[in-house]
């Protein structure tokens, strides 16, 4: 008996921990092995981010996923069962031959997801290793929220809790130090809050830029800890007006407007990594905003980690970085690809915590080599991913500050 031969391939309707509908894919082993996966849509929207089935007008609203749980369970499972879990290109190239239009990205990414972990599980190896080999031993830079909220300021609520600030950990020498340094700023703020979970209404968000510095120096951490920002610009944009809208105030902004004024804030605070700053179809001010300050652009809804809107972005300059999610991609091949042509093009890669792969998101980042895990390096997260470093031994590095992309970190 082959015991990473796929046995049975099932799906249910579930609840993410971020209180969102669900996929849960559940593959089953010939050897007893069981693992599964939750697959949920993102905080945010983006124009870009589809593929993905709902029943828009089921119970759970308009991101149902039964439509996706009955494609699993009625057309993809059949064609899976028997093949080798261990042998993953060769599962997910059954999966990418599916029309996305007929069973959803999210349901093959759930699916791919779930054979992954089945078989790490069978084969007795952690997820990352099974994924990487022995190519795994390189921990990313851990990140935590800070503040996150439009409606702080009067921001439309549609921009999912964006924009979302968070502390990211760069200038250390090993992983556990990266943690501890994070965990020395985020307390810092604790206690400045006193227990308090944000600052509330407040006029813009310099409230929190301030504040943020000022807990990064005053924890000791100045030039090894600093802001990530996550600005989900899209959700701001109007497309009538041309016009940014309550992006971190209530002020209306132009292009040129916001564009400036992120220039402004990356030289006057201690930015060194912001994610989708302008609309998600603007590769021309992606590319300006890269050229023009000397810290991470990241491209999320830029990319919708599509390979050919990535490709667009790198003959354009468009960003030095990418959020990488299997959610996304569709299934764990299609991820590892983009993954490989952000290496071969010097491009960072960020370990996206959206779509239900919070605690995977640690073996996924080690696995596919990725420089930063989102808000992923305290609570379950960095137990997680202190675990893996442990794991490893000594062979295990960190990428400390060449994590980083942009002109500030290339001259370190």
């Amino acid at each position: 008996m082959n015991a990473t031969q796929i046995k049975n391939i099932a799906a249910y309707v579930a609840v993410s921990d971020s209180a969102l509908p669900a996929i849960e894919a559940v593959a089953t082993l010939k050897g007893g092995a069981k693992a599964s996966v939750l697959c949920c849509p993102a905080f945010a929207s983006a124009p870009y981010d589809c593929g993905n089935l709902y029943d828009k007008d089921g119970i759970w609203g308009s991101f149902d996923p039964s439509n996706a749980v009955k494609a699993i369970n009625e057309i993809i499972a059949p064609q899976l069962v028997g093949l080798d879990a261990s042998n993953q290109a060769a599962c997910d190239a059954v999966l990418m031959q599916f029309d996305k239009a007929q069973v959803g990205k999210n349901a093959t990414a759930a699916v791919s997801m779930a054979i992954l972990k089945a078989a790490a599980e069978a084969l007795e190896i952690g997820l990352y290793k099974h994924l990487g080999g022995q190519r795994a031993f390189t921990l990313p830079l851990p990140s935590h929220l800070s503040q996150s909220g439009s409606t702080r300021y009067g921001g439309p609520y549609s921009a999912g809790y964006h924009p979302e600030y968070s502390f990211i950990a760069y200038d250390f020498a090993t992983f556990e130090e990266a943690s501890y340094g994070l965990w020395e700023a985020t307390s810092t703020m604790e206690l400045k809050l006193k227990g308090a979970r944000s600052l509330g209404v407040i006029d813009s968000d310099q409230a929190i830029w301030d504040l943020m510095t000022e807990c990064i120096f005053s924890s000791g951490n100045e030039g090894k800890v600093g802001i990530m920002a996550d600005l989900s610009a899209h959700s701001f944009y109007d497309a009538e007006t041309g016009l940014y809208k309550g992006l971190f105030d209530k002020q209306d902004k132009t292009r040129d407007e916001l564009m400036q004024l992120i220039i402004k804030l990356v030289s006057d605070y201690p930015f060194v990594s912001i994610e989708d700053p302008l609309m998600a179809d603007d590769f021309d001010g992606f590319a300006y905003l890269t050229q023009n300050t000397d810290i991470q652009i990241v491209g999320d809804a830029l990319f919708a980690c599509d390979k050919d809107r990535f490709i667009k972005g790198i003959q354009l300059g468009a960003a030095n970085a990418i959020s990488i999610s299997v959610a996304q991609a569709g299934t764990v091949s299609e991820a590892a690809e983009i993954a490989q042509l952000a290496y071969e093009n010097n491009y960072g890669m960020i370990a996206s915590r959206d779509r239900g792969e919070r605690l995977d998101q640690c073996d996924i980042a080690v696995g596919l080599n990725m420089s930063c895990a989102k808000d992923a390096g305290m609570l379950y997260t960095g137990n997680r991913l202190r675990t893996i470093e442990d794991e490893i031994g000594s062979r295990a590095r960190f990428f400390g500050s060449r994590g980083l992309r942009g002109k500030r970190f290339q001259l370190r």
